[in-house]
């Protein structure tokens, strides 16, 4: 299949480094991080955003044509759009975790 990138789990369940989201952008912004994410294996834009006083974390799938603005606003994005997942993340959390 030329030009589809397929991805697949390792015998340990861990996902291959092809599949890992590739960071485009990382502020801190008072008590919080945000990262903008890309995955290419299925193109996916990503803003997670870490609160690092709680550690607990969320994430919003964002179109290309949105993607600085959630990345600029994410608490608003959210609020309008919705949190496509939480997370407790680690106080020393990786992004890609």
């Amino acid at each position: 299949m030329a030009g589809k990138t397929t991805t697949s789990k390792s015998a340990g369940g861990r996902r291959k480094k092809s599949d890992e989201p590739r960071e485009l952008a990382q502020r801190v912004s008072g008590d919080g991080e945000v990262y903008l994410l890309w995955r290419k294996s299925d193109n996916a834009l990503t803003v997670r955003v870490v609160d690092t006083c709680t550690g607990i974390a969320f994430r919003i799938r964002v179109h290309p044509e949105e993607a600085l603005d959630a990345y600029n606003h994410p608490y608003i994005y959210a609020g309008l759009r919705g949190i496509d997942s939480w997370e407790d993340a680690p106080l020393a959390a990786n992004a890609f975790s």
